[in-house]
């Protein structure tokens, strides 16, 4: 039996923070009376999930179910994805930015989203982290030094960088886009491809990811959704409320009463 842990820490590196927002790490004893079966709500950054290797998950969304044992890779979603682990479970996690799947998989982008993958090949040696007897300080200091490694001897293919330079100004107004030095095929191919998502639809995604985490780190006395619905951009308070629906499967009163939700896997949930 464990004492429950939690912790979420940016990277130390400079390189690493291109491609990594944050660190994070769970240990939940058996006993814990957190929630057992916790969605994952929509966002736009995948993370890989690093675990000992006889740990079950499952995943469960619509009418899609994904199990995996050990270390994985949750991609980036569009919808939430309902999770049941082992009660007893110690994820080591790492929150990659948009487009750093494609990145290190190559793989369709078909594949980029609303799914669960094995850990790529050259990076399946961070498993050796979890086992070891490590402190939050020096946790951080390992995955730096193993990521620097690896990604300083990583190609950069074009679209990446046209991604990147595309989140540097992406806001609501796309006029914005017409500043860069590429066409808007050019912007729109390589974002489709690096993401999965037309930037219209990442746009959305990450809007409703802030609505969401708003919604949680407000207490009930200080809702209002009207205000809430104006000032995530919403045209009004409907509009958000079938957002969240078409997300969660309930509206946002129902899901404040639920409770059920957590964001970067389980990261966030637990960072209080």
């Amino acid at each position: 039996m464990f004492n429950f842990m939690a912790w979420i820490h940016p990277p130390g590196s400079s390189l690493v923070s291109r491609f990594v927002e944050n660190y994070w790490f769970l240990a939940r004893p058996q006993s814990s009376d957190r929630c057992q079966a916790p969605k994952l709500i929509p966002n736009t950054s995948a993370n890989l999930v690093l675990t000992p290797p006889l740990q079950q998950h499952l995943y469960f969304s619509g009418t899609k179910h994904y199990s995996q044992q050990g270390s994985h890779l949750v991609s980036s979603l569009t919808q939430a994805l309902e999770m049941k682990h082992d009660s007893e479970l110690v994820f080591l996690g790492i929150k990659l930015r948009p487009g750093v799947h494609w990145l290190i998989s190559q793989c369709e982008s078909q594949e980029l989203l609303n799914s669960i993958r094995e850990v790529p090949g050259p990076l399946t040696s961070l498993n050796d982290l979890v086992g070891e007897t490590l402190n939050e300080a020096q946790t951080c200091h390992q995955l730096d030094i193993a990521l620097e490694a690896y990604f300083c001897q990583l190609a950069i293919p074009k679209a990446f960088g046209v991604l990147e330079r595309t989140l540097s100004i992406l806001t609501t107004d796309s006029g914005l886009l017409a500043d860069l030095p590429y066409s808007r095929r050019t912007i729109e191919r390589s974002f489709a491809k690096t993401t999965g998502m037309r930037i219209k639809q990442f746009s959305a995604c990450r809007k409703l990811e802030d609505l969401l985490i708003g919604i949680l780190a407000l207490s009930p006395d200080d809702l209002s959704w009207p205000t809430l619905a104006q000032e995530f951009g919403y045209s009004d308070q409907s509009h958000m409320i079938r957002e969240v629906k078409k997300a969660l499967g309930k509206t946002p009163e129902q899901q404040m009463r639920a409770k059920d939700v957590v964001i970067d896997v389980y990261g966030d949930e637990f960072s209080d």
